[in-house]
């Protein structure tokens, strides 16, 4: 019964569902247990990735906003409330805006962004701000997330949430 519950609150943790039921709240899970050898099939293989490239033993920025690493997620299954799905349109527009807002709010530039070949990040507008304000573009290799995993791993826990 308690995996049941697991799965049914989008596999939650097993400490998560222990304080919802000591806490009484929610209706209906009271009193389960759980078989601790058994483990969700759907969250090992959610969290198996493919072999990582070695660490790094240095840091390559010594400030914040220095490098960005950017990446989108999407298309999603399902739509935001304004009907979209995948939103990638303005996003020159949006960076350039924030590239400039973080220069007046914190006296800092950005140095150099990472991403990878998405038709977001490799086009015209976002090539022609970059050369104009002097931020350096970097690309991963096509099909190596493991290049951008910085990003990569920040995408992969609001969907993982959202399951």
């Amino acid at each position: 019964m308690g995996w049941l519950w697991h799965r049914r609150l989008a596999h939650v943790g097993i400490s998560t569902l222990k304080k919802l039921m000591k806490k009484d709240l929610v209706q209906g899970l009271k009193d389960i247990t759980f078989e601790k050898e058994k483990l969700c099939s759907a969250c090992q293989a959610d969290k198996q990735v493919a072999n990582t490239h070695p660490s790094k033993t240095f840091m390559s920025t010594t400030r914040p906003l220095e490098l960005l690493h950017m990446d989108f997620f999407g298309p999603t299954t399902h739509t935001s409330i304004g009907g979209n799905n995948y939103d990638t349109h303005g996003f020159a527009h949006v960076f350039s805006k924030f590239a400039k807002r973080a220069h007046n709010e914190f006296n800092t530039s950005i140095v150099k962004i990472r991403s990878d070949n998405g038709r977001e990040f490799d086009n015209t507008n976002i090539e022609e701000y970059c050369d104009e304000v002097g931020i350096k573009h970097e690309f991963s290799a096509t099909y190596t997330p493991q290049q951008n995993g910085v990003v990569e791993r920040k995408n992969r826990t609001p969907i993982t949430l959202a399951r």
